[in-house]
């Protein structure tokens, strides 16, 4: 097996982690937990009660992961079916969990190392590499 040093562009599919799921869980656990046992009357405690389950219900707890067929080119391009957009910024710090990507008009997602196969992943570590010492040299 050869290592990869350079790539100009990443294809990879990504699908629902079971991390992202679990870490999601336990964040909403944990704030549940704090509602509970907080000081707060009662007539407060049912409306944020109920944000919280819809937030959970509705997987917005944590940034959104890409799912689907996606690429990401060594300009900084992402596109994820018919959407395109210009990375701002990466952050790999991470990377043996997610990858954070914010993008121009400020959006931002996570792409989660169980989400795609361990080949497409690393391929994807060396573009951010890549992007990342390109920006750093401009």
């Amino acid at each position: 097996m050869s290592l990869t040093t350079s790539a100009r562009y990443v294809n990879l599919t990504c699908f629902s982690s079971r991390k992202a799921h679990w870490l999601s869980a336990g964040v909403f656990s944990l704030a549940l937990w704090a509602l509970v046992y907080s000081a707060l009357p009662l007539v407060t405690l049912f409306p944020l009660f109920t944000i919280l389950l819809q937030r959970y219900q509705n997987r917005d707890i944590l940034y959104p992961q890409l799912q689907g067929h996606l690429s990401l080119s060594f300009s900084g391009r992402l596109k994820l079916g018919q959407q395109q957009w210009q990375l701002a910024w990466v952050n790999s710090q991470f990377y043996w969990w997610f990858i954070s990507l914010k993008t121009a008009s400020g959006e931002r997602f996570l792409i989660w190392r169980d989400s795609c196969q361990e080949d497409e992943y690393r391929q994807l570590l060396v573009v951010i590499k890549q992007l990342q010492m390109k920006r750093e040299l401009t």
